[in-house]
């Protein structure tokens, strides 16, 4: 009975060791211990994106990133924003950079339903999901912008993007 107990005390902290690794989520990460990290990748973005700098944007991004995005398009869709934007704000000029953090989806269905990721890597990849916001204002300050929301993940060591979007700040 002894024996049993101690088995059960060890089996116990391994799942709290492992729980306390890799967040609550199953097997995903815990995003605040990667929170820096993935701010220096979304900021590098977000400063190629002000610079309109596409193929050094477009480097930042994983094997599977970079097959399936070419730097023309991005661009584009980050011109057809801009170009809505010039519409109301004919001056409207990018001027600084702003990063934020979001929360990871909390499993492949809504990594793929919600987020809009059509093919996520594995779960125990997933470091954060950022926000690059690039428009008028000081760096940190962005007044009116277009913000690129970035799935960071850890590729062959090195933090990586695996799907990036365009739109409007929310």
């Amino acid at each position: 009975m002894r024996s049993f107990l101690v088995l059960l005390a060890i089996a116990c902290c391994l799942v709290v060791v492992g729980c306390a690794a890799t967040g609550e989520g199953g097997g995903r990460p815990n995003e605040d211990a990667y929170k820096e990290q993935c701010k220096q990748v979304a900021r590098k973005f977000g400063q190629a994106m002000a610079k309109g700098d596409w193929e050094g944007a477009r480097a930042l991004g994983t094997t599977g990133f970079q097959a399936s995005n070419t730097a023309a398009s991005m661009k584009s869709a980050f011109d057809q924003l801009q170009a809505e934007i010039l519409k109301v704000e004919p001056t409207f000029k990018v001027t600084a950079v702003q990063v934020d953090n979001g929360s990871l989806p909390s499993s492949l269905e809504e990594a793929i339903k919600t987020y809009g990721i059509k093919n996520p890597p594995p779960i125990d990849t997933w470091r954060g999901w950022m926000f690059s916001i690039v428009g008028t204002g000081k760096d940190d300050d962005v007044e009116r912008g277009i913000e690129a929301r970035l799935f960071i993940v850890e590729e062959a060591g090195q933090f990586k993007v695996a799907h990036a979007e365009f739109d409007y700040p929310s």
